[in-house]
């Protein structure tokens, strides 16, 4: 639970950020301020933002040892394999849509094809699974990588649309410039910068942490389908 709390924390925090630390009556006033000098920049970085936490928020509810690897499928499927009840096996591995269940169900598919298969061709065929269903968890994972570094880059290109805006008068007189419009373009560089810098940390660090939760229930995954995998062939080649 602290560990999921720290990644809700870290998620949503990027939003109160990106708008500052006004608080009260003003805070409302003090966003759209913010907004409208940050310009259209700044709403492409709100946007990502908002996917960003919708996705770390996805991450935190789908990369769990219940969903990786339910235990009362990893107690099914061990009894189904100790009596050497391969239906009953295949059943338990259809009806769950867990990455376990995915990997097992190739073993099971393999020996239904070739009943006499080897166990090194069995192992074969899990390592293939498993390393498929891993790729497809850290493609998620990268996805809050992608996250950070666009995030920064988006930031640079709202600088120079800012930094442009502020001295586009500069190249026809500078007596004649208006201050106001160097502030704001000015203000819109440096909003657009930290906007984006800090939507780019953030996500680097809730990308390492996710990246060290994969890891974990990855090889918790490996040892458990490990365990049903040696039951499951050792009986296969008994028979």
């Amino acid at each position: 639970m602290k560990k999921i709390f720290f990644g809700l924390f870290a998620a949503f925090s990027i939003i109160p950020l990106l708008f500052g630390a006004e608080g009260g009556d003003d805070k409302a006033s003090g966003m759209t301020t913010i907004l409208q000098q940050g310009g259209n920049t700044l709403i492409v970085l709100l946007v990502l933002s908002v996917f960003f936490v919708t996705l770390s928020i996805f991450m935190l509810m789908t990369l769990r040892k219940e969903v990786m690897a339910p235990k009362g499928f990893l107690q099914d499927a061990e009894r189904s394999a100790k009596d050497e009840d391969l239906e009953a096996l295949k059943v338990i591995c259809t009806n769950s849509n867990s990455p376990a269940a995915k990997i097992i169900g190739a073993a099971v598919e393999e020996v239904v094809i070739n009943p006499n298969v080897s166990y090194e061709a069995i192992r074969n065929t899990v390592e293939d699974e498993g390393n498929r269903q891993a790729g497809n968890i850290y493609q998620k994972v990268q996805y809050i990588m992608d996250i950070a570094v666009v995030a920064p880059m988006i930031g640079l290109l709202g600088t120079v649309l800012g930094m442009r805006e502020a001295f586009s008068g500069l190249r026809i007189d500078i007596g004649s410039s208006n201050p106001v419009n160097l502030a704001d373009g000015v203000s819109k560089a440096l909003i657009t910068t930290a906007a984006g810098l800090i939507l780019g940390i953030t996500a680097m660090v809730v990308h390492s942490y996710f990246r060290g939760r994969v890891h974990d229930l990855l090889s918790e995954l490996e040892n458990n389908c490990a365990k049903i995998l040696r039951t499951f062939a050792h009986k296969n080649q008994d028979n």
